[in-house]
C-alpha cells in the first residue's frame, strides 16, 4: 500500500476470456488511487459500534494504560496507515502529473502544425463572412432607417403644418392623400406607414378646419375693423363740416353783429357830425372877426404877418352875445382851457383842422398849445371840450404871431 503500482497483466490468462480485456484508455485513475485505502469505511463503522458499547474500567493508572493502548489499535495505528498511504498516492500522483504535462506539450506542438494547415483558412472565410454580416446588417440598418424615416416624414406633416393658412395645408392633405405604401417596397413598414398616414391626414384635416374657422373670424373681424374705420372717418369727416359750419355761422353772426356794431357806429359818427357841424355852424356864427380873418387867410405865418402889416387884420374880438373865452391879442396869455361849464359834446381833432383848414397834430395841441384833451371812453380820438376851440384858436393866433415877429 506504499505504492501506487499498476499491476502487469497476464495476457495469456486474460486471453482467453474476451469480455474482460482492460482498457487501458479507460481506467479512472482517481478510483485506482482510492482503492488503495481498502475497504475503510466499514472498519471505521465498526470501530464507531464497538466503541458505542464498550464500558471502560479506569479505576487504576494501569487500567487507564490499557485503554489508551486500545485506542491506539482502534483509531491511531489505522488513521496512521491511511496517511502514509495518502502521502504515497500524492507522490506517485506528482510524477504522473509532470509526465502528463510533458506529454501534452509534445501533443500540442503537433497539433498546432496540424492547426497551421485548417486554422488560416477558417480564420480567412470567418473574416469574409463577418465583412458579409456586417454589409447585410448595414443595410437592413439602412433600410429600416429609410422607412423608419419616411414615417417620420408622414408625422412631421402635422407640425410642419401649424402656423401655414388654410390653403397650404389643403394642399398638404391633398399631397398626403395621394401618397401610397406598396408592400414590395415598405416590407413590413407598408402597415405602420399607412396607419401613420391615416392618423396625420386627420389631425391635418382637424387643424385644417381650425384654421379654416380662425380664418373666417379674423376676415371678419378685419372686415369690422374696416367698416369702423370708415365709419369713424365718415363720423371725423361729418364732425369736421359740423365743425366749419359751427365756425361759418359764428362768423356770419359775428359779421352781422360787426355790421349792425358798424351800422350803428356809422349811425353815431353821422349823428356828432351832423352835431358837430350843427355846433361849427353856431361857433363860426359867434367866432371873433381875428379868428375868422385868420381861418380866411388859411393860417399861411407868411400871410398873416402881411396883413398885419397893412393894417388889414382886426385884432380886437368880435361881440359875443355868450363869450366862450377871454379875447386874446397879440400879448394875451394863454395857457389853458376856458374854465366855463359848457354841456355840449367835445370836439375831434380832426374836425378842429378841417374847420381851421390845417394839420396839427395833438402832441403840438397839447404841448405847444397848452391845451388839454379830453379822456375818450373808446380809445380812439383825440378829444377836446367844445369850449376849447377858442382857446386853440387864441393859442395858434399867439403862437403864430410870436414865429411872424421873431
Amino acid at each position: 500500500m506504499e505504492t501506487l503500482d499498476f499491476p502487469e497483466l497476464d495476457t495469456t490468462a486474460l486471453a482467453p476470456v474476451a469480455t474482460h480485456k482492460l482498457d487501458l484508455a479507460t481506467v479512472d485513475l482517481t478510483a485506482v488511487a482510492l482503492a488503495k485505502f481498502g475497504d475503510w469505511r466499514k472498519a471505521a463503522a465498526d470501530t464507531k459500534t464497538n466503541l458505542t458499547t464498550l464500558v471502560l474500567d479506569l479505576s487504576t493508572p494501569a487500567k487507564c494504560k490499557d485503554a489508551r493502548s486500545l485506542r491506539q489499535r482502534l483509531i491511531g495505528e489505522p488513521l496512521a496507515e491511511h496517511r502514509k498511504v495518502a502521502a504515497g498516492i500524492k507522490s506517485k500522483m506528482a510524477q504522473t502529473s509532470k509526465a502528463v504535462g510533458a506529454e501534452l506539450e509534445k501533443i500540442e506542438a503537433v497539433y498546432d502544425e496540424a492547426d497551421a494547415l485548417i486554422l488560416p483558412q477558417i480564420t480567412k472565410r470567418e473574416e469574409v463572412l463577418a465583412a458579409e454580416k456586417a454589409e447585410r446588417e448595414r443595410i437592413e440598418a439602412e433600410r429600416i432607417a429609410k422607412h423608419e424615416a419616411g414615417i417620420a416624414k408622414v408625422r412631421g406633416y402635422l407640425a410642419a403644418a401649424k402656423g401655414l393658412p388654410s390653403e397650404r395645408i389643403a394642399g398638404g392633405i391633398k399631397l398626403l392623400e395621394g401618397l401610397t405604401f406598396p408592400a414590395e417596397e415598405w416590407q413590413e413598414f407598408a402597415v405602420p406607414a399607412g396607419n401613420a398616414a391615416c392618423e396625420t391626414l386627420e389631425a391635418l384635416r382637424e387643424l385644417h378646419r381650425e384654421t379654416v374657422q380662425r380664418e373666417e373670424a379674423a376676415a371678419a373681424a378685419e372686415a369690422q375693423r374696416i367698416e369702423n374705420a370708415r365709419l369713424a372717418a365718415e363720423l371725423a369727416e361729418q364732425r369736421r363740416q359740423i365743425e366749419e359750419q359751427r365756425a361759418e355761422l359764428a362768423r356770419q353772426q359775428q359779421a352781422i353783429a360787426d355790421a349792425k356794431a358798424a351800422e350803428e357806429l356809422e349811425k353815431r359818427r353821422q349823428e356828432e357830425a351832423a352835431a358837430d357841424a350843427a355846433e361849427q355852424e353856431r361857433q363860426r356864427a359867434a367866432e371873433p372877426a381875428e379868428v375868422a380873418a385868420i381861418v380866411g387867410a388859411g393860417f399861411a405865418p407868411g400871410a398873416y404877418h402881411a396883413s398885419l402889416q397893412r393894417g388889414q387884420v382886426n385884432r380886437a374880438p368880435a361881440v359875443m352875445d355868450e363869450p366862450l373865452c377871454t379875447p386874446v391879442g397879440p400879448t394875451a396869455n394863454v395857457t389853458g382851457p376856458s374854465t366855463i361849464t359848457d354841456s355840449r359834446p367835445p370836439i375831434k381833432l380832426g374836425d378842429v383842422n378841417e374847420r381851421l383848414g390845417i394839420t396839427m397834430t395833438a402832441a403840438f395841441v397839447t404841448g405847444t398849445l397848452k391845451v388839454p384833451t379830453l379822456p375818450d371812453p373808446k380809445g380812439r380820438a383825440t378829444l377836446f371840450a367844445a369850449r376849447d376851440f377858442t382857446a386853440i384858436c387864441s393859442a395858434l393866433i399867439k403862437h403864430i404871431e410870436g414865429r411872424a415877429l421873431s
